[in-house]
């Protein structure tokens, strides 16, 4: 990884335990993370940042040491293969959709949309939620691991 720059946002000329940095890490396949990191000698994502992939995926929000935790989004390109779009608003926990979050699909040739508003766990759907399918049907219950146990009309 290479460390491009890194701004002292603090108050003085010697370090405190309050104190920001911020800066833009390069990655060696590319990808860059832009935002707070968590010191100077240890120039990890941590705080507020913004992580862009050279997939054209694009992570933004609370960060903790390296990993995604807290509020944040993600969305994505579209996909040349299935025509689609991504994007989850939402709670993470170590990179991973986890707590109360919005997701939805778009497929840019149909037009359709799937969406699901809900519980996670560790990136599926887990608890409480409501999904609506491509073909706009409207799925509302309990999950455990991306599958409806008990429907609730």
């Amino acid at each position: 990884m290479k460390k491009s720059k890194i701004v002292d946002k603090g108050f003085g000329t010697k370090p405190k335990k309050s104190l920001v940095f911020t800066g833009t890490l390069t990655y060696p396949k590319g990808d860059t993370y832009d935002g707070d990191l968590k010191s100077e000698e240890n120039p990890i994502p941590h705080g507020y940042g913004k992580h862009e992939a050279t997939n054209g995926d694009i992570h933004v929000g609370e960060w903790k040491d390296g990993k995604l935790n807290g509020q944040a989004t993600y969305s994505s390109l579209e996909d040349s293969k299935t025509n689609e779009k991504h994007f989850y608003k939402g709670e993470w926990k170590d990179n991973m959709k986890h707590g109360k979050g919005f997701y939805r699909i778009i497929n840019l040739k149909t037009v359709k949309a799937q969406t699901y508003d809900g519980e996670w766990a560790f990136d599926e759907y887990d608890g409480k939620g409501t999904t609506t399918t491509f073909d706009g049907e409207i799925l509302k219950g309990i999950w455990k691991k991306s599958k409806l146990i008990k429907e609730i009309k």
